[in-house]
């Protein structure tokens, strides 16, 4: 992957890209969080002059983790490299991948993220079987109906035959604190996961947890936000000894790692959220921006 821009004038081409590949290499590696650093990364005019930024990551859509690739990679004039440490590595193939970074060179300057997850705001998160009985369905934006964040107490309900309309009926008027031991999930949830951190150059936790209630850190319970991103991306470029993106680059950025999922009222009001409400809207997909209701009788039709 070049991370030149070609000088469309005669000789002009063939020298730009020259420059380009004398440039050393630098790594980012991961899961899709990585997809919204890339973007940081490359938004940072110092850093892509310094490096020729290559990315590989892994998402339930696009696999890209070629582990012999980047094993090519980083022994091929790769000056840094961007990566999950193994307490972080739980996405499936850790063998492999953790064989690969052990064997990063020595002389690579090493800069390790972590891959936060957060239940307590999708204390009902599950895996929905219906993933796989409705594979053909195909959504109003013309892909493949999915649902990778599903609702254990909605399908439940839907298994025991109750109506539609019920079931969103009384879910909206549930209080989700009262059914589930929220506070206890937020503090497990932290609490090992600052542990896993300690062990990363790159820190978030306690940036989501002093910004929690004013700024959104997830988007869903496995995808940070643009916020999150941006915090973790400026400490990469510190390390680096490179300028910091300032923070207004986020008021020109859409959302860069998808879906944002809806959150129930009752655990709005509980938080104290100031930075959404019962009635706004999500950006679900590429398409659609949906109100937490809407996306819930969708959900409940698997449409």
């Amino acid at each position: 992957m070049s991370a030149s821009w070609p000088v469309w004038c005669g000789s002009g081409l063939k020298l730009e890209m020259a420059v380009a590949s004398a440039r050393p290499k630098c790594l980012l590696i991961g899961t899709c969080i990585a997809e919204g650093m890339e973007y940081f990364l490359r938004s940072s005019a110092p850093f892509m002059q310094r490096f020729e930024l290559q990315c590989f990551w892994t998402n339930d859509h696009d696999q890209r983790l070629d582990l012999d690739r980047i094993s090519a990679e980083l022994h091929d004039n790769c000056e840094a490299a961007i990566f999950h440490p193994r307490e972080w590595a739980d996405w499936g193939n850790e063998d492999s991948y953790l064989a690969l970074i052990e064997a990063i060179p020595e002389a690579t300057q090493k800069i390790t993220i972590p891959y936060p997850v957060f239940t307590p705001l999708w204390p009902f998160h599950c895996f929905d079987p219906r993933n796989k009985s409705c594979a053909d369905r195909i959504a109003v934006h013309g892909g493949r109906v999915r649902y990778p964040y599903g609702d254990s107490h909605v399908l439940s309900r839907i298994m025991a035959g109750d109506s539609r309309q019920t079931i969103i009926e009384d879910y909206l008027a549930a209080d989700v604190p009262a059914m589930i031991d929220i506070d206890h999930m937020f503090k497990t949830t932290f609490a090992i996961q600052m542990r896993k951190e300690a062990t990363t150059t790159v820190k978030v936790l306690d940036y989501i947890l002093d910004t929690f209630q004013t700024i959104r850190g997830f988007n869903s319970m496995n995808h940070v936000s643009n916020s999150s991103l941006l915090h973790m991306s400026n400490q990469v470029l510190e390390q680096l000894g490179l300028p910091m993106l300032p923070l207004s680059i986020l008021e020109r950025t859409s959302l860069l790692v998808r879906p944002e999922m809806p959150l129930h009222p009752s655990l709005i009001r509980y938080f104290g959220l100031s930075y959404v409400d019962e009635n706004t809207r999500y950006e679900v997909n590429r398409y659609q921006r949906l109100t937490f209701p809407e996306y819930l009788a969708n959900y409940i039709d698997f449409v």
